[in-house]
């Protein structure tokens, strides 16, 4: 019999959040640049200009919020947002 490990979600604390925004700000540099969208020498400044809401922590006070998986030795897993219903008018 096979065991699935179960993986808790934990909202991230302001200090994880941090990290977790320096992480995106790195990875949307290096994933534009991969796909041929951005140079090199303009991915560090269009990314810093991309992610300038979740830098100044606007998504969360809009209802998203922002988890790390944890294994149950207490291992870090990855991250998962989830996002808030929009509002329909």
């Amino acid at each position: 019999m096979s065991r699935t490990p179960s993986l808790r979600l934990v909202s991230l604390t302001d200090t994880e959040y941090a990290e977790f925004v320096a992480l995106q700000v790195a990875e949307t540099a290096r994933e534009r640049v991969t796909a041929g969208e951005w140079t090199a020498g303009d991915a560090p400044t269009l990314a810093w200009r991309d992610t300038a809401a979740l830098r100044a922590d606007l998504l969360r006070g809009a209802g998203h919020t922002f988890y790390r998986g944890v294994e149950p030795d207490g291992a870090r897993g990855g991250y998962t947002v989830t996002l808030a219903a929009p509002v329909r008018i």
